[in-house]
């Protein structure tokens, strides 16, 4: 059931921020700087309210904060590289499927950290998942099948790619860290978080002085409506972008939760329908851009590719779990681990 919800929250992370973010006069960093300060103060509330003052401290130990700093720096960087690549102008539909790529790597880094092991079933889907997404955007950003544009390959899809390559690495470095601890997950949560607020605060100044928006520095006045200049990290806030950061904070909650009770690939694999709602909802719905059999069509390829992954790995684990047991005089069982 989780694992579902967090599939609702991410597609709605998407469509907000494609909604939302896209050409507003906002500090780009503002958006992570605020989420992982917020996420702070949820995580100390539920902290103290389930363990009272040892749950504070506890999420505030500075050695296990310093112990998820490098993990949590990742993190950081791989939200400032999502809300950067929507301030360039990607579209939520580009940043889904280009984020196909988070899937095989988490599949080979997971092969790496945790010694998994996977079918050839299950590599021949991420195979057809990678190749039907690339056909997905190519179709998408090109007139009936024609030829690209060259928009495609620019600066944001830069962005959507490191977002892609940071978050992977923080998402399999924390299940590590997570599964490997005694905490509650809300405790080792803020662990993670005070460090990516840190790195956060860092990235205000270092988006402001490298990135070629001016509005990405928020020590410069910009025009925020009725011709009037303001400076500010919150400059040009409004309640869409509010709920922007609350729609951000429960799924990055959500995300952390699946993953710290199945894992980082289970994830990405549920995560992939979110394509669909995307699709289905953020494009035709709400952009009321025109149904495209070919688009639509390579979308129910990933979903069902997907699927194909997901239920590949559960007959992989029936048959593992088989050859694990053997039957005895009664007619009973015993696992041999």
């Amino acid at each position: 059931m989780s694992s579902e919800i967090f599939v609702v929250f991410d597609s709605a992370r998407t469509i907000v921020n494609d909604q939302y973010i896209s050409g507003t006069p906002i500090v780009s960093q503002s958006i992570t700087f605020a989420q992982f300060g917020a996420s702070i103060v949820v995580g100390l509330v539920v902290s103290v309210a389930a363990e009272g003052m040892t749950g504070f401290k506890d999420a505030l130990s500075w050695k296990e904060i310093l112990r998820c700093f490098p993990v949590a720096t990742c993190f950081s960087l791989s939200q400032t590289f999502t809300i950067m690549a929507y301030s360039s102008g990607v579209s939520g539909m580009e940043n889904t499927v280009i984020g196909n790529v988070y899937m095989p790597l988490s599949a080979l880094l997971s092969r790496w950290i945790f010694r998994r092991s996977y079918s050839f079933l299950e590599w021949i889907a991420l195979t057809v998942l990678m190749l039907s997404a690339s056909a997905f955007v190519l179709l998408q950003n090109s007139a009936s099948g024609k030829a690209p544009s060259e928009s495609i390959f620019n600066t944001g899809i830069s962005y959507v790619l490191l977002s892609v390559v940071m978050s992977c690495l923080a998402s399999m470095l924390s299940e590590k860290i997570m599964k490997a601890g005694n905490s509650h997950f809300y405790i080792q949560k803020v662990n993670l978080d005070v460090g990516s607020f840190f790195t956060s605060i860092l990235m205000l100044f270092v988006c402001g002085i490298t990135s070629k928006r001016d509005q990405d520095a928020f020590w410069k006045k910009r025009v925020v409506e009725d011709g009037r200049m303001e400076a500010g990290i919150f400059v040009a806030w409004n309640l869409q972008m509010i709920i922007v950061l609350v729609v951000t904070l429960l799924q990055n909650w959500l995300a952390g939760f699946v993953a710290k009770r199945l894992s980082t690939v289970i994830r990405s694999s549920a995560q992939q329908l979110s394509l669909l709602i995307v699709y289905f909802v953020g494009d035709l719905l709400l952009n009321k851009k025109g149904f495209d059999w070919p688009v639509g069509t390579t979308a129910l390829v990933i979903a069902l590719s997907v699927q194909v992954f997901v239920f590949a790995g559960q007959a992989t684990k029936d048959k593992t779990d088989k050859t694990d047991t053997k039957p005895i005089g009664s007619g009973q069982a015993v696992n041999r681990l």
